[in-house]
């Protein structure tokens, strides 16, 4: 890959880093770092309205089915789209450089293998369906092992694994955890830490919801605005920082 796109956390923050060494139009982006409370990207993701972006995949399927008709097409509105994706939340930053990637090759006629193969339209027609779904998993998952508004005396890791075995005797529906790459790594000056390596946008969302029941994090609703928010800090508050 000619991207790199890490993340990790400390149980408290939680960090991003991604750098892009394509030379698409002989522009490169330097590397960037972003860091949030931890488990902030995935109660964002939660809040994320996939009615907001059927449009916009749409738009791209469109655009990737026109370059099999046309292999002299221009990719830049497939690359100002994803940028667009990249804007509404920090998972889609590894979705962007992974087709700034593959569009790069293409416009540079290196593409190795059919292209509809190589650019499957239908993988981004099924984004917004998809992270509905992983959505509606994790709110279950929220609902019947994390959220500590209803009194739970036992541990997480107990909750989520009676969890499981309950859904395999009904008709639940839990997040289903998948194979990810990650490495163990120095960062900074003193500290090694695990660091996940996606192969998709979603091995984040998988690698979070690990961190979350391996730290026995706690979750309540706030009284103010109904979403959800971690207890790291303050546990026995009754509202989240949202402004």
């Amino acid at each position: 890959m000619n991207f790199n796109f890490k993340f990790y956390t400390n149980g408290v923050r939680e960090f991003f880093y991604w750098e892009d060494n394509t030379s698409l139009f002989n522009y490169r982006y330097q590397p960037i770092k972003k860091d949030l409370d931890f488990t902030q990207s995935l109660l964002d993701f939660l809040d994320l309205d996939m009615n907001d972006y059927f449009d916009i995949c749409t738009e791209i399927s469109e655009g990737l089915q026109g370059l099999y008709k046309d292999p002299n097409a221009s990719v830049k509105s497939l690359l100002f789209s994803f940028d667009k994706l990249s804007g509404t939340h920090v998972y889609f930053e590894f979705l962007r450089l992974q087709w700034h990637e593959k569009l790069n090759s293409f416009a540079a006629g290196t593409l190795a293998g059919d292209i509809r193969e190589e650019l499957r339209y239908k993988d981004i027609t099924h984004i917004p369906m998809n992270i509905n779904t992983a959505q509606d998993q994790i709110k279950y998952m929220f609902k019947n092992a994390l959220d500590t508004t209803a009194i739970r005396e036992q541990a997480e890791q107990y909750n989520v694994t009676d969890l499981y075995d309950k859904t395999l005797r009904s008709d639940g529906n839990p997040f289903e955890f998948r194979q990810i790459t990650t490495g163990f790594e120095r960062i900074g000056d003193s500290e090694m830490v695990e660091v996940l390596y996606p192969a998709d946008m979603l091995d984040i969302v998988d690698y979070t919801l690990r961190e979350i029941i391996r730290r026995e994090i706690k979750f309540k609703v706030c009284k103010n605005c109904g979403e959800y928010f971690p207890t790291i800090a303050h546990g026995n508050t009754e509202f989240c920082n949202r402004l």
